[in-house]
């Protein structure tokens, strides 16, 4: 899935390269860590982002970065949020998912609620959860957010209104 997600952004970043236009304005900048960019094909980022005035750089620890005017910035971010949205969307009622009935997100991606008819956390909702850390870190490198973003997920019974879970990304990696 990490290859996948790789793959999707690599080609969204190419395609929304070549369609910028640059004018005089604030620089955003963002990196990608080494470990996202594994199955990205970088020459090709690098070469097209260079022909549009968009910087990329290959640091020295496998991880890009990227510097933009602001505008260009704004459309990729609204281009990222589009694209979770409509996948988190989806989500309600799929066939992978048939007990979810409504997922929500701050705009940020760092809080979600999911709405289940289960009255205990299956595993493909449990397994949700990685997928939803996924959009969050995403969307935060994006940004430009540096820091470890934290991303916290509550599952609520739709029948009843009652917290099934809450499950936080910082308490991932930590030992019960």
């Amino acid at each position: 899935m990490k290859k996948l997600l790789a793959l999707a952004l690599s080609a969204c970043l190419t395609l929304f390269v070549c369609g910028c236009s640059m004018a005089p304005e604030e620089i955003v900048e963002f990196t990608i860590p080494a470990s996202m960019t594994e199955y990205m094909d970088v020459d090709q980022i690098t070469e097209v982002s260079g022909e549009e005035g968009i910087e990329v750089v290959t640091n020295n620890d496998g991880s890009i970065t990227y510097s933009m005017p602001k505008s260009k910035h704004d459309e990729l971010m609204n281009e990222l949020r589009a694209g979770f949205d409509e996948q988190i969307s989806a989500l309600a009622g799929s066939s992978d998912y048939p007990t979810i009935t409504e997922v929500t997100t701050n705009d940020d991606y760092t809080k979600f609620t999911v709405k289940t008819t289960s009255e205990e956390l299956s595993l493909e909702e449990s397994l949700l959860s990685l997928q939803l850390y996924m959009y969050g870190g995403f969307y935060n490198m994006f940004a430009g957010n540096t820091d470890e973003t934290n991303i916290k997920i509550d599952y609520i019974n739709a029948n009843t209104g009652d917290m099934i879970d809450s499950i936080d990304s910082a308490n991932m990696a930590q030992p019960e």
